[in-house]
């Protein structure tokens, strides 16, 4: 993602999200969730706004007291 974007709602910022690369070169984008509290959507400007990713945690065991690997079916 760039360091600067123009944006002129709450809604066009959510849509902006991030954008993982992996080391065999797939990409998928990960929503952000954007602090914008201090943004005043009336008046233009530059805001400087942080977020942090929103992405499922998987804790390692995934159960106790199982065969390593831990399958599941879904």
């Amino acid at each position: 993602m760039p360091e600067a974007r123009t944006v002129s709602s709450e809604k066009e910022l959510q849509e902006l999200g991030a954008e993982y690369l992996y080391s065999d070169g797939t990409t998928v984008r990960k929503p952000v969730n954007w602090n914008s509290g201090g943004i005043s959507w009336d008046k233009p400007g530059v805001y400087t706004v942080t977020g942090e990713v929103n992405q499922s945690v998987y804790y390692f065991p995934f159960s106790v007291n199982r065969a390593d690997p831990s399958f599941f079916q879904w």
